[in-house]
């Protein structure tokens, strides 16, 4: 179960150091398309 856990939190901290990467000037529509794709 812990383990599941550490998983998916380094899942999404990955997905989230991807989203910083392709928004450098942190457009505020796109960042909310990924923030829907995180939910």
């Amino acid at each position: 179960m812990l383990r599941k856990h550490i998983f998916k939190e380094r899942i999404t901290m990955q997905t989230y150091l991807h989203a910083e990467a392709y928004l450098p000037n942190n457009n505020p529509i796109k960042k909310r398309k990924i923030d829907e794709r995180l939910i």
